[in-house]
């Protein structure tokens, strides 16, 4: 986790710049002066009629937030740049160095009679760690467009959060049916069922043992002779 000395010691401004030269553009319509984390900001036209026919040179110069001396400088004189043409700008935070201060950007052209026309703007930042981003996609300065940006790290900007979740579309959620396993229930028993008799239907033979009848008769022949 990135740490700051304090709450002004950040560089929240864009770590990577895409310009676009506008040439309808003036310095009167400029976004850049009253947006939060901009601690000053100038800009001026000179020479020739301020609309250039065509960009012939480019300066960008950041500063340091320990001194004013130039941090980075890139210088270009490229084929002669026209209106809509763009170039990416890659800032001096992206390498080892001190926090960016400010930017300065100075064209230069020549107008349809081919004097010579400037334009000259510089922004300061107040390093505010809780104010991002600074300058932003539509922004205008002088003759220029930011159509395209990159963010700075975490580690230049606390303001950057690394796990802001990205947005996804959204999906219905899938049910599939839970089956439960439970004891089984045993099978309640069959009612009795009535018994069928095999018995025969003829009455029953009652037996009278042997020693019975002897005793009876023996019985009977006793009396008989009295």
């Amino acid at each position: 986790t990135a740490t700051y000395a304090q709450s002004f010691d950040c560089s929240c401004a864009p770590a990577e710049y895409t310009f676009v030269f506008d040439f309808s553009l003036t310095c009167a319509d400029e976004t850049i002066s009253n947006k939060p984390g901009v601690a000053s900001y100038t800009c001026s036209d000179d020479g020739g009629d301020i609309t250039p026919l065509h960009v012939t040179s480019y300066h960008i110069v950041e500063t340091s937030a320990d001194s004013t001396e130039e941090t980075f400088s890139k210088a270009v004189q490229p084929p002669p740049q026209d209106n809509g043409d763009s170039f990416v700008y890659e800032s001096a935070m992206n390498f080892p160095s001190p926090r960016i201060l400010g930017l300065k950007v100075n064209l230069t052209g020549t107008d349809s009679g081919g004097s010579v026309v400037e334009n000259n703007w510089e922004v300061t930042f107040t390093r505010e760690c809780s104010i991002f981003p600074v300058l932003s996609v539509g922004d205008v300065s002088g003759w220029l467009r930011i159509t395209g940006t990159v963010d700075p790290s975490v580690d230049a900007c606390a303001g950057v959060d690394p796990n802001a979740p990205t947005p996804t579309p959204t999906v219905p959620p899938t049910f599939e049916p839970t089956i439960t396993a439970s004891p089984a229930t045993p099978p309640a028993p069959p009612p009795p069922q009535p018994q069928t008799s095999t018995a025969g239907t003829s009455a029953a033979t009652t037996t009278v043992p042997a020693t019975a009848l002897l005793l009876t008769l023996g019985k009977l022949l006793l009396f008989g002779a009295l």
